[in-house]
């Protein structure tokens, strides 16, 4: 067997320090990795999918679908060689890749034979580790399956990156809540040292007006401190929420209880941010909550790469869905209401049984019910009625998510290939009934099928026509000289 070099990035031991920066590594299973790794499985409609992080010897799995391996060795990993590079990393059949085809992975009981992986690159570079999808057959991607892979990679980077700072948060705010106690100038300081370099910290009496701010609210909304403090936080008011909600927030800080929520703010400079806001009561010696301790952590990135994987969702042209086990939609892409007729609204009021033929109910309740037994379902036909009255044929591939109850799910439309399909095989018994050539074409003058005589007479056989043009085919003296041109006989 040859020896095959094992892949090492140059920037080896920066890359590990920060991968264990994370401190991630051998922590328990967290549903928003986990979420992250199903929709990977079910937009590539694989049975397997991995957050694989690559430390100094092995390979770790924040989150698998459809394997039971916490780790494995680094050195048979498909995953190393994905953090060499920073796009997608594919291996369409691993038994024709020198690299792999020797891979216990490949010749062992996994029989893995396609794998792709998206690296997850940190914000200043790192690549620890990778977002992958696999399968037991081979396969490739398409090129939107790969651009939703990298966009889920890096939303398990933007959650690793909030994961590190509420931890980080948590801290602070613990800090904060024994620092209270003490004296204001003593408070002020030690908020200074925990929070200046990492969220911004702002101090309101009772009314809302403006007490302190740390350097990092200067350096995020763009005042300085002067402009700030005496003023009513209303000046960082965006706009974007609806007053019921301010009321809300004062109602629970007020009656002292801690608000935790996100917050849509404007900059000095017209600029818009969003903060994962945490407001603290702080009592004086009455027992009164005379002042509020606001801490904001900017999460405007996470947000945009948020509205991002939303705006695949709303805009795909493909028909994905969130439903659960009891039968009713959560989320439907647009593509649903272009097809069957009905809003998104409708579809989701209404559980969806409601909306399949009567005769497909049953089966589609035992799907149902083996998704939330935590079997995958694929190819799975159902027809749902159409609000003019006809009918659409649905081909489902779905995945359960354990924790949460929830089938994520993708269709497509299949109506029209089961007619065509139907209707060729009606016109193929009329065709082999006759001694004349008979041709089926598509929409297109592609040839779906020819009969008998057509293969003895012109000498071409079926295989030999299928997806031709007749014209590139069956010529004779008195074809034209401009279809002779375009439709040039095979040698």
């Amino acid at each position: 067997m040859q020896s095959i070099i094992l892949p090492v990035p140059q920037n080896e031991e920066e890359r590990l320090k920060a991968l264990l920066d994370y401190n991630i590594l051998d922590t328990i299973s967290e549903e928003e990795f986990d979420d992250l790794t199903l929709l990977a499985s079910s937009i590539c409609q694989v049975p397997i999918a991995l957050i694989s992080l690559i430390d100094k010897d092995r390979q770790w799995f924040k989150s698998k679908i459809g394997m039971t391996d916490a780790e494995t060795s680094r050195d048979i990993s498909f995953c190393q060689y994905t953090i060499m590079g920073d796009s997608i990393f594919e291996v369409q059949n691993a038994l024709q890749d020198n690299r792999f085809k020797d891979n216990p992975f490949v010749t062992g009981q996994d029989q893995i034979r396609f794998y792709a992986g998206a690296p997850l690159i940190d914000p200043n570079g790192y690549a620890i580790g990778s977002l992958c999808v696999l399968d037991r057959v081979p396969r490739q991607l398409t090129k939107e399956q790969k651009k939703s892979l990298q966009t889920l990679s890096k939303q398990v980077i933007n959650q690793l990156e909030l994961r590190q700072k509420n931890i980080q948060l948590k801290k602070e705010i613990s800090s904060l809540a024994k620092k209270a106690l003490e004296d204001l100038s003593q408070e002020l300081n030690s908020y200074k040292l925990a929070l200046d370099q990492t969220s911004c910290v702002i101090i309101t009496d009772e009314h809302g007006i403006i007490k302190f701010v740390n350097d990092t609210t200067c350096r995020v909304t763009k005042f300085s401190k002067d402009e700030l403090i005496g003023q009513h936080n209303r000046i960082l008011n965006s706009g974007y929420h609806q007053p019921e909600y301010f009321a809300n927030m004062w109602q629970t800080i007020q009656n002292g209880s801690i608000w935790k929520g996100e917050i849509k703010n404007k900059a000095k400079d017209g600029s818009l941010f969003w903060a994962d806001l945490t407001i603290v009561p702080i009592y004086d010696e009455q027992g009164k909550a005379s002042k509020f301790l606001a801490i904001k952590s900017d999460i405007t990135r996470q947000k945009q790469d948020e509205d991002q994987l939303k705006q695949y969702f709303d805009l795909s042209k493909d028909l994905l869905c969130i439903a659960n086990t009891n039968g009713y939609f959560e989320r439907l892409s647009p593509s649903f209401s272009e097809i069957l007729g009905y809003s998104n609204e409708e579809l989701m009021a209404r559980p969806f049984y409601d909306f399949i033929l009567a005769e497909d109910v049953l089966p589609t309740q035992k799907v149902i019910s083996s998704l939330a037994a935590g079997h995958e379902v694929v190819n799975f036909e159902t027809r749902f009625t159409c609000k003019n009255g006809g009918h659409k044929i649905l081909s489902w591939n779905a995945s359960p998510d354990k924790e949460s109850g929830l089938l994520f799910a993708t269709a497509r439309d299949i109506t029209e290939i089961k007619a065509r399909a139907e209707e060729n095989k009606r016109l193929s018994f009329v065709a082999r009934a006759t001694d004349n050539m008979v041709v089926i074409t598509d929409k297109t003058e592609r040839i779906q099928w020819v009969n008998e005589p057509f293969e003895k007479i012109t000498g071409y056989t079926f295989e030999e026509a299928l997806g031709k043009k007749p014209a590139e085919l069956v010529q004779y003296g008195g074809t034209s000289p401009e279809t002779k041109k375009n439709h040039p006989r095979s040698a």
